[in-house]
């Protein structure tokens, strides 16, 4: 079966107009950007001006679209444990949005006032090895961003998605969602993506969620996706991380098992918490009689001592 070619989200071209006077002029153009440049020259080589049009293309920014479960399997997004943006995905699905009779999806809550960690998003340029672009296309309408769950708002999320945040800066709280609203309410677009740094998103790893993608995961109109079924067909283990103590370094170890067969129930885990006495040795005839001994003085003292009580009455 041959898989379908990947789309890609773009956006329009932009164009600014800069007027510069100088006796020479150096242009930087690179290709391989958004960002393309023409210029046209007027009047003496000595006193000419020069008229620079900029064309930014903002084409140059292009976000695969994953338009189903296996595209979203494969593009790797929110696994493995313990990242949180599959459950975050499933979660907007379901209650962040809805769908009106035309399939347009309306968003039950105003990202405005900062409901689940909603804010701003700031889609800023951002260059390196003098190549400059966007995280995401430019489609005129403003960006917001959930997914942080070290803000206070997040608390408000459903536990499944905040369950295993760790409270520390690593793979637990990595995974963002990020939508663009028009001014009616509709959510025009949605973004998945990643840090790959403490200020940074991913480029490589930043996927728009189509609108029929969406109507799988809530399950409209009649899919059976109960979450548990999402995160297996997404290929997200179900299965939580085994922690054991390391006998050898006393520190703690978190397994990643793979999905096992069931244990039987004969079957019991042994889980050894530091290191463990050696059982004690059963005990011997004469330490046997000794123990004997000292009941039968016991109780011979104790008899003796309940007939002096009754005689001296």
């Amino acid at each position: 079966m041959v898989s379908p070619a990947p789309s890609y989200d773009t956006t329009h071209t932009h164009t600014h107009t800069h007027t510069h006077t100088h006796t020479q002029q150096s242009l930087q153009i690179i290709q391989s950007t958004s960002h393309t440049a023409s210029y046209r020259s007027t009047g003496t080589p000595s006193t000419r001006e020069q008229e620079i049009t900029f064309n930014i293309n903002t084409r140059g920014t292009m976000v695969r679209t994953l338009n189903n479960m296996e595209e979203l399997r494969g593009s790797g997004f929110g696994r493995p444990w313990p990242r949180h943006g599959l459950k975050l995905l499933f979660w907007f699905a379901n209650d962040y949005i809805v769908f009106d009779n035309d399939n347009q999806m309306f968003a039950n809550y105003d990202p405005e006032e900062g409901h689940f960690g909603f804010h701003h998003f700031r889609n800023r340029l951002e260059c390196e090895n003098n190549v400059c672009k966007r995280l995401l296309p430019d489609d005129g309408y403003p960006f917001y961003e959930v997914g942080n769950l070290h803000l206070t708002a997040a608390y408000s999320m459903p536990n499944y998605v905040r369950k295993y945040n760790t409270g520390d800066i690593d793979t637990s709280n990595m995974d963002r969602l990020i939508i663009s609203m028009r001014p009616d309410m509709t959510v025009d677009r949605v973004y998945v993506t990643q840090h790959e740094d403490l200020r940074s998103f991913d480029p490589v790893n930043t996927y728009r969620i189509s609108r029929g993608l969406l109507m799988i995961i809530c399950g409209h109109p009649f899919a059976d996706m109960s979450f548990r079924n999402f995160l297996e067909q997404a290929g997200y283990s179900t299965y939580e991380p085994m922690r054991y103590i390391d006998q050898c370094s006393s520190t703690a170890q978190i397994e990643f098992p793979s999905p096992a067969p069931r244990e039987s129930r004969d079957t019991r885990m042994n889980i050894e918490v530091g290191s463990r006495a050696p059982p004690r040795a059963a005990p011997g005839f004469w330490e046997s009689c000794c123990t004997m001994l000292l009941y039968i003085f016991f109780y011979f003292f104790l008899f003796l001592f309940f007939i002096h009580l009754y005689l001296t009455r």
